[in-house]
């Protein structure tokens, strides 16, 4: 089980992170990216690291990691998630545990950790 406080410390790492290294790191299929979620949610799943979104891979056959360099993800791939109503789960643990991030706010914290 995942509690917040271990939820939003990777949270918090997550901007942090994505800012330093100027990448995150989701998993895809070659045609998308990899989602979770329940009937009233879907959430993209991203991470700061490479390993951990390694460590996820098991609970999605067939994809694989990939870069997403942080420009591209402030400015494009953020303002498309809202558009379409999906979150974003940044640094889940393999077991897809942690928060869901608004895609809005959550450009505007990465816009503010540039600055």
């Amino acid at each position: 089980m995942d509690d917040t406080e271990n939820a939003n410390t990777r949270a918090e790492r997550f901007l942090r992170e994505a800012a330093d290294n100027q990448q995150v790191w989701g998993l895809t299929d070659g045609d998308g990216w990899a989602v979770c979620g329940d009937d009233d949610i879907t959430t993209v799943v991203l991470w700061s690291q490479r390993p951990e979104a390694e460590a996820a891979l098991p609970r999605f056959p067939g994809y694989a990691t990939a870069a997403i360099e942080f420009v591209t993800l402030v400015e494009a791939i953020l303002p498309a998630l809202a558009r379409h109503g999906v979150w974003v789960g940044a640094n889940l643990t393999p077991e897809l545990a942690g928060l869901d991030l608004d895609p809005e706010e959550l450009r505007a914290a990465l816009q503010d950790s540039r600055s």
